[in-house]
């Protein structure tokens, strides 16, 4: 089952993001994988990244219908899998505007 929080703002959102990261196993550090979006507005473009290593970790910007623009955090696999939607307010132009101020790095 996700776990969903409703913050204030984007920032607020991404803190939160990366805390519960940091109580499910840490930060993902300098061993990542890239995620690229597969849907709307992050179609093509980078929304996220997650650990190459264990314990697996990954965060992604997002945007549906049901839960508006937020941020997706996972750790770890299988049955034992952790996941949380960290919501923020916006419309899918926020999310877009989001992905055209990241440069695009090689993973």
């Amino acid at each position: 089952m996700e776990e969903q929080h409703d913050c204030l703002s984007y920032e607020e959102a991404l803190n939160k993001a990366l805390e519960w990261m940091d109580q499910l196993g840490g930060p993902i550090g300098p061993y990542y994988n890239i995620e690229i979006g597969r849907l709307g507005a992050g179609l093509g473009m980078e929304v996220g990244v997650s650990s190459s290593v264990d314990p697996f970790r990954r965060v992604r910007l997002g945007f549906d219908p049901f839960k508006g623009p937020h941020f997706n955090v996972d750790a770890g696999k299988g049955t034992g899998r952790r996941k949380a939607a960290l919501r923020f307010p916006g419309t899918e132009e926020t999310i877009s505007q989001q992905f055209k101020r990241r440069k695009p790095r090689n993973g």
